[in-house]
């Protein structure tokens, strides 16, 4: 009887399972660059108009006391009596910027979320942050410590007025930086976004005024009507900045405001 061979029975090797990608590491930020700014208060002394006409009616705070003093005697005492506070506070909160943006830039030149060029605004906004501290100092001293180092009233007012503009190149540094990145961060919540748009208008509208003002007042020739021009929309600028700053650090998280502004144009 012939023999029956069987079939042998071949095993195919199992296909391939696709294998699934990693998922992609999150980078978080190393730093919030909002937190780089030249603190609320800080800058040259204030002075009056009679000692500068520029100086004492530029900006929020000249604004201020300027109606302080329309007031009468005891208006003209309270406003003096805040223009000593800014000759002392003034340039100590315009160092103190300086060293606190000075401790979070080594971190932010690390931070692999940052771009170069925004490391390279920062570090520019902390060389204008020194300079207008500077600058400030030297227009706070007394008037005899002032004449032993040969700076006239004359200087020390150029002095403060180099301040105003240092300063405004550095905090328009720091709003750019702070818009680019706020934008790009997957992570901002709308209000953020929409304070981080509106404190960069704001501060381009009054650092361009703010500078034209301060520059015209230093000899830059310009037509007579522009420097009362420019000095008002800088004051108004400089209101509605303080306000942004607010908003973007004390609203930026609040629910029913991002809710509201959620897929809106504004963020």
């Amino acid at each position: 009887m012939p023999e029956i061979q069987a079939n042998p029975i071949v095993l195919k090797p199992a296909a391939p399972q696709p294998v699934a990608a990693p998922a992609p590491v999150k980078k978080h930020r190393l730093v919030d660059v909002a937190q780089f700014r030249i603190m609320p208060g800080a800058g040259a002394p204030q002075v009056s108009a009679e000692v500068d006409a520029t100086l004492g009616s530029t900006g929020l705070l000249p604004w201020i006391l300027t109606r302080v003093e329309a007031i009468g005697s005891v208006g003209v005492k309270a406003a003096n009596g805040v223009r000593f506070l800014t000759r002392l506070l003034g340039p100590a909160l315009f160092g103190f910027s300086a060293v606190w943006n000075a401790m979070l830039l080594p971190k932010a030149l690390k931070d692999p979320t940052l771009g170069k060029g925004s490391k390279a605004m920062l570090v520019f906004g902390e060389v204008g942050t020194i300079l207008g501290a500077a600058t400030a100092l030297a227009a706070a001293l007394p008037a005899k410590l002032a004449g032993l180092l040969r700076l006239s009233s004359a200087r020390q007012v150029l002095a403060n007025k180099t301040s105003g503009i240092a300063g405004g190149v550095a905090g328009i540094g720091f709003a750019a930086i702070n818009l680019v990145e706020t934008m790009h961060n997957p992570d901002s919540k709308p209000a953020e976004r929409f304070f981080a748009k509106l404190g960069f208008g704001i501060g381009a509208i009054g650092f361009v005024a703010g500078t034209a003002a301060l520059a015209i007042s230093m000899g830059m020739g310009a037509p007579a009507w522009l420097l009362p021009v420019a000095s008002k929309i800088a004051t108004v600028a400089g209101i509605g900045g303080v306000a942004s700053m607010l908003g973007q650090l004390f609203m930026g998280k609040n629910k029913t405001l991002n809710a509201k502004l959620d897929g809106s144009i504004l963020a």
